[in-house]
């Protein structure tokens, strides 16, 4: 387990985005964060509206694995989410409950 912490932020209203903090100075920054099994990520909502994220497929359906609980405007999503897939590299995608067509993807990396 590597234990490194992500946020991503979470902006704009419907559709909400999803972007990884780590690479915001970056001009051309990647859609999807690239973390490590045991690494700890949370969401950061910069919106007015309310959010929550499950699990889904490649194509936008859920698989029905909860990834946070409601995550408030102004808040972050507690407990944080860590990833723990059986053969990486993997990507995991996930869309807001609440919002379906925001989606986003974690790339696991290793």
């Amino acid at each position: 387990m590597s234990g490194q912490t992500w946020s991503i932020t979470i902006s704009g209203n419907p559709p909400a985005t999803f972007t990884p903090d780590v690479y915001s100075e970056s001009p051309n920054p990647p859609t999807a964060l690239q973390a490590q099994n045991g690494d700890v990520i949370s969401w950061n909502n910069t919106t007015s509206d309310e959010h929550q994220l499950v699990e889904t497929d490649q194509g936008g359906t859920t698989t029905g694995t909860q990834i946070t609980n409601v995550i408030e405007p102004g808040t972050s999503s507690t407990p944080g989410f860590v990833p723990d897939v059986d053969n990486p590299p993997a990507t995991i995608y996930y869309k807001c409950t609440m919002h379906a067509n925001e989606l986003g993807s974690i790339d696991i990396v290793a």
